[in-house]
């Protein structure tokens, strides 16, 4: 049977016709503030589309996000979300590992494979003129890959010096025991993001395309591109290499369950210490990412910790001698989020540490913050806000996030705007909410010492050995 071709003008008028675009300009940007156009699109599989030209260069940067992070392994699959995306460039229906490679140098683009607590993903750049054939290579890795036994065997292999990882240290133990009183013993936020090469020896190529299978479907994904290109030409393609790809059926994700907070100050007993020195963590869980007022929260945790005229860090090395060494920080995941507050000081200040934080905080709620702590506060978090829309790279952060945690995209481009904004009434608000349950504290030292110090300041102590978590 005779097919006529469909000329190309025909396809780009009948997929623009049938899916129309939405488009973002400036909303909720400061009046004045140049920012870029934001096309948000959906494929009938469900795949959403974030799209925007931000200069001239003739370069264009690509993410393939998924929601197939660590969040989506099992208790026994720990490093499967890691592997699986590692996997992808190692043979796809069409090509195999070196014929991958030796297409990219060719063309002279880059794509790497990620995967993080709440989502995995390819990211590619390339020159302009060759954005086809880096997506097409892209796009067939991510829906179609084949796990070849012996490629997988080969990372597994070199694992154990290949994967890098950070440097450990006693004191994470109090961090990670810190986080799981807040958002329980086995959520990944407790985990390195790196896996141990251990961890990976486990799985066979079964074990991939069956995670790959579950997951890695279009209604879970996303596809975020910046660069000198025009949209109607990008849709084509992303119809003729992703308008097949059919949608999953993955599970539901379980509800997270949190612990109760318990005043208790939670005691690791390190039987090699021998600094004298005590590792204190506090901490607040706060809610999701896409719950939380995230503008008067960091506000919020720069006034406590994060800047050096900071409320916290002032009474205790400025109004007290106790320590130089406080700080704040947030950590986010898609169900998860904590404020924790770190210290390391001597044995036998510890209890000093804990009762002026409790004090600095109960301040707080009682007086508010004042006007220069805000202005501080604003400075320090908006010092490189005129690089906001700088590169196609910023942009693609900004719009991850939009997508990883379900973030209207004025909420993401614009945060800088919205932190400008905050009051002191807001920031308040903030704290109330925060704090309404109290802190959960993990020390970490010579047990016994630090239990009799902080028994002494009034506090329960559940003593444990920093081993057993």
């Amino acid at each position: 049977m005779h097919t006529q071709a469909v000329p190309y003008s025909f396809i780009l008028f009948l997929t623009l016709s049938l899916f129309p675009p939405s488009q973002l300009h400036a909303q909720g940007s400061a009046q004045g503030e140049w920012s870029p156009d934001v096309i948000t699109d959906t494929l009938r599989n469900g795949l959403r589309i974030y799209f925007t030209h931000v200069n001239d260069i003739p370069l264009a940067e690509v993410s393939i996000l998924v929601d197939a992070g660590t969040s989506r392994e099992k208790e026994h699959e720990h490093g499967l979300s890691h592997l699986v995306a590692n996997q992808l460039l190692k043979g796809s229906s069409d090509r195999d590992a070196g014929m991958i490679s030796r297409r990219l140098d060719e063309l002279g683009s880059v794509i790497l494979p990620y995967a993080h607590y709440d989502f995995a993903q390819l990211y590619g750049k390339t020159l302009a003129r060759n954005f086809r054939s880096t997506l097409e290579i892209m796009a067939d890795a991510f829906v179609s890959p084949r796990f070849p036994s012996m490629e997988l065997k080969k990372y597994q292999e070199a694992a154990p010096t290949a994967i890098p990882k950070l440097p450990s240290s006693t004191a994470e133990k109090a961090s990670v025991r810190e986080v799981q009183l807040l958002c329980g013993s086995m959520h990944p936020l407790t985990r390195p993001l790196m896996p141990d090469p251990a961890d990976l020896e486990k799985f066979g190529r079964d074990d991939l395309a069956r995670f790959h299978d579950l997951y890695y479907t279009p209604e879970r994904s996303a596809i975020i591109i910046s660069g000198d290109l025009d949209y109607r030409f990008v849709r084509t393609l992303l119809l003729e290499v992703f308008g097949r790809w059919q949608r999953g059926n993955a599970p539901a994700p379980l509800a997270p369950e949190y612990p109760s907070i318990d005043d208790r100050v939670v005691v690791l007993n390190d039987t090699a210490a021998k600094s004298g020195l005590a590792f204190v963590r506090m901490g607040v869980r706060t809610p999701p990412r896409d719950a939380v007022d995230l503008p008067a929260l960091l506000v919020l945790n720069s006034i406590l910790g994060d800047m050096d005229t900071s409320r916290i860090g002032t009474a205790l090395w400025g109004h007290h001698v106790i320590t130089p060494n406080f700080t704040t920080a947030l950590g986010f995941s898609r169900d998860c989020g904590y404020l924790m507050m770190t210290a390391s000081v001597s044995n036998g200040l510890v209890d000093s540490v804990l009762v002026i934080t409790q004090q600095e905080v109960a301040k707080l709620l009682a007086d508010g913050v004042s006007d220069a702590e805000l202005r501080r506060a604003k400075s320090a978090l908006l010092r490189d806000a005129d690089l906001t829309f700088s590169s196609n790279r910023a942009l693609l952060k900004l719009l991850k996030e939009a997508f990883v945690y379900a973030l209207p995209l004025d909420e993401a481009l614009f945060l800088h705007t919205h932190i400008a904004a905050v009051t002191r009434a807001q920031v308040q608000h903030t704290a109330e909410a925060l704090f309404d349950d109290g802190l959960t504290t993990v020390v970490l030292g010579d047990g016994p010492v630090l239990q009799q110090k902080i028994q002494s300041a009034g506090r329960e102590v559940l003593l444990e050995d920093v081993n057993q978590n």
